[in-house]
């Protein structure tokens, strides 16, 4: 498998759809600022353009990938961060880093064999992870929109279904206070 692959997965994961992270260029990287910035190339629609604080896992996960496109060519702030591989497998490898990476199909593949997670789709991932926002009830879902880069309601809702448990919460309240003891002057 790819040394890339694990790095590629986090990001979409967390981050974005796949080729969002795939055409992520090294000029979107701050990590001064600790953001990555998702550029229209990428993005599925113009609500997904957006700019992404890195927490510190992808942060070393961004580190381990810049590392590795420098290492294949991609030094300057146009190049994809995920460079083209033009021939080569293994130990040796020729990429284009004026190109993006358009797939990881096969070592995805490896991966979810040796991992007996057959049918694991890379978007159960990010399926996962948007879910895992939502289900903190600290995190509003106009924020969740801005990090997974919904705009859709509809979708949300897709997401969001584990949100029943913060309206039984505040169900439960509203029930606890009007119950004899617990009452509260109008």
């Amino acid at each position: 498998m790819g040394d890339g692959l694990p790095v590629r997965l986090h990001l979409s994961e967390y981050y974005g759809r796949a080729k969002e992270v795939w055409t992520l260029k090294l000029g979107s990287i701050d990590l001064n600022e600790g953001v990555m910035r998702v550029q229209p190339e990428g993005a599925k629609n113009v609500h997904r353009v957006r700019v992404i604080p890195l927490n510190p896992i992808a942060r070393a996960a961004i580190e381990r990938a810049l590392e590795l496109a420098h290492s294949r060519g991609s030094v300057e702030p146009q190049h994809y961060l995920f460079p083209f591989r033009l021939r080569g497998n293994g130990s040796w490898c020729v990429y284009d880093p004026n190109r993006h990476c358009t797939t990881c199909n096969g070592a995805w593949r490896k991966l979810v064999m040796a991992a007996n997670l057959k049918g694991l789709r890379p978007y159960d991932l990010r399926h996962t992870a948007i879910t895992d926002i939502l289900q903190n009830p600290d995190v509003s879902e106009e924020t969740a929109k801005a990090i997974a880069g919904h705009i859709s309601d509809k979708i949300l809702k897709t997401y969001s279904h584990i949100r029943i448990s913060a309206k039984r919460t505040a169900l439960d309240a509203l029930f606890s206070a009007r119950m004899p003891g617990g009452e509260k002057s109008r």
